[in-house]
């Protein structure tokens, strides 16, 4: 092809000079397409998994809880029968065996709150290992707080 040095002779094109070409312009276009679809098209098997996590971390979750309540209960539990068994042991106080039922209740909520904080030093160890993620129990420790 023998081109014409000529400005006037030469075809004028419309995008200033330049030529596209029509494949180009078709994956564009289909790349474009698929950039704007493909957030609505349906991811399949995420549903499922997404509802096992979230019941796995209500679970984990639960469990911590559970036994952060329970330590505080029993940390308190033992406070209080201190404190009535001191009192019982006051001289006005009249001597007998009720006196002992706080020693005695002390001493169980002692052995139970060493078992809660065996099981919460664990917990955090054992849901890594089934699967759970540490930030699980991070946030029940923020909502405590």
């Amino acid at each position: 092809m023998i081109r014409s040095q000529d400005p006037a002779a030469r075809p004028r094109l419309r995008n200033g000079g330049r030529r596209r070409s029509a494949g180009a312009f078709g994956i564009g276009l289909a790349l474009s397409l698929i950039f704007v679809l493909a957030p609505a098209a349906p991811s399949f098997g995420s549903d499922g998994r997404d509802a096992e996590m979230a019941a796995m971390k209500a679970e984990w979750q639960d469990r911590y809880r559970t036994l952060l309540e329970d330590a505080d209960r029993l940390r308190a539990e033992i406070a209080e029968q201190r404190e009535l068994y001191a009192a019982a042991n006051r001289r006005n106080y009249r001597r007998g065996s009720k006196r002992h039922v706080h020693r005695a209740a002390a001493a169980e909520a002692t052995r139970a709150l060493a078992d809660v904080e065996q099981q919460l030093a664990t917990i955090k160890d054992d849901g890594r290992r089934a699967g759970a993620l540490p930030g699980w129990f991070y946030e029940v420790e923020m909502d405590r707080e």
